[in-house]
């Protein structure tokens, strides 16, 4: 499911710079380190998690006096939504559209709605019962230099399909932690060698691992076997969003170039296979269940794109500044989370996206 991670006015970018430059190898004992465990990271990029949000794959997202952008979920049996509100998290009828529970808590939901990740302090990451907020467990996380309560070093968290592993990452170290959510053991790291990861995002099946950020490039990697899979040429580029397909067969990039592209990539090679067309930037890359169709936000445009990869010509539907997309379980319900400020309402959508007609709006907390 799917921490992320946006003008869009790159809110990722807006970060609290620490004057330190910190060195921390991913070793440790009794887990497999995976790529080399030399690294060399940048300064580090602290976000403020007192107000801190989370996307749907896996980015923490500062919020101070700028619009948040909402994580948003559609429980597995399509029942459900649930998506960051103001003031906690709100689950809705996905028929009805109404709110049937408010939950004043923020994080990175599971994939079966039970618990949320969150950054805690000194670089430590909570699991919470979204029900009832206890503290399930607390994970070693990323060792943060000069902590306090109010700054965290964490920048990605997601969940695995089965909620068994939480992958996180950090600003103050170049890669990737896993973690069993059951017992908080980690269960092994890997080393990107530079840049800070923002983007997290495992295929369907569990196997793999999609990274992206600043300065780090885009990357794939076999988590059976260790190993990195495929890199993208332009490491230097920073990609801002990235999708598995269902099958694992292709990645849906972000390239934050202005004007932002939309890139599908072979997830082996990272060739590039298809660029889908914008007109502004672009953000939330999603595809649907099958795999044929893949769905994009743009602002400022006030845009939601369904694209089928390889074609000339998208779907477009207006919405007042789209931020999180989410497909219903069979495909036939495109869900859309906006952004919002103290000024602006948010708007929870649902359209046919076969038509493109709005279906329903959801009812405001």
């Amino acid at each position: 499911m799917n921490l992320r991670r946006p003008p869009r006015l790159r809110f990722r970018d807006i970060v609290v710079t620490i004057g330190l430059f910190a060195l921390w190898l991913g070793i440790y004992a009794g887990t497999p380190t995976l790529g080399s465990p030399e690294t060399t990271c940048g300064q580090p990029a602290a976000l403020d998690k007192s107000v801190g949000q989370t996307s749907t794959n896996g980015n923490i997202s500062p919020v101070p006096n700028v619009p948040t952008f909402p994580d948003l979920t559609v429980a597995k049996d399509g029942a459900s939504v649930v998506a960051d509100c103001p003031g906690g998290i709100c689950t809705w009828d996905a028929t009805s559209g109404s709110i049937t529970s408010r939950a004043r808590r923020y994080g990175v939901l599971s994939p079966d709605l039970s618990q949320i990740a969150q950054a805690g302090s000194a670089g430590k990451i909570d699991l919470v019962s979204l029900d009832t907020g206890n503290k399930l467990l607390t994970l070693a996380g990323h060792p943060q230099p000069e902590a306090t309560d109010q700054i965290s070093n964490i920048t990605g968290l997601v969940y695995s399909p089965d909620g068994q592993t939480l992958a996180s990452a950090a600003s103050t170290d170049c890669g990737v932690k896993l973690w069993n959510t059951k017992t908080g053991e980690l269960r092994g790291t890997f080393n990107t060698s530079t840049g800070t990861i923002t983007d997290l995002e495992f295929s369907a099946d569990g196997t793999r691992l999609a990274l992206s950020g600043r300065e780090v490039g885009a990357q794939v990697w076999d988590l059976r076997s260790h190993r990195r899979i495929a890199i993208a040429a332009e490491s230097s580029t920073t990609f801002d969003g990235l999708a598995f397909s269902p099958d694992g067969h292709q990645v849906a990039l972000i390239d934050s170039a202005t004007p932002t592209k939309v890139n599908v990539y072979d997830a082996n090679t990272f060739e590039l296979k298809y660029t889908a067309p914008t007109s502004g930037s672009a953000s939330s890359p999603i595809f649907d269940p099958t795999g044929n169709t893949l769905a994009y936000t743009m602002y400022p445009a006030d845009r939601i794109v369904l694209w089928q990869p390889g074609s000339a010509t998208a779907l477009s539907l207006k919405a007042a500044h789209p931020a999180r997309v989410a497909f219903s379980p069979d495909g036939q319900v495109l869900y859309s989370a906006s952004s919002y400020l103290s000024t602006q309402p948010e708007q929870l959508l649902a359209w046919n996206t076969a038509t493109g007609r709005l279906l329903r709006r959801f009812d405001l907390p």
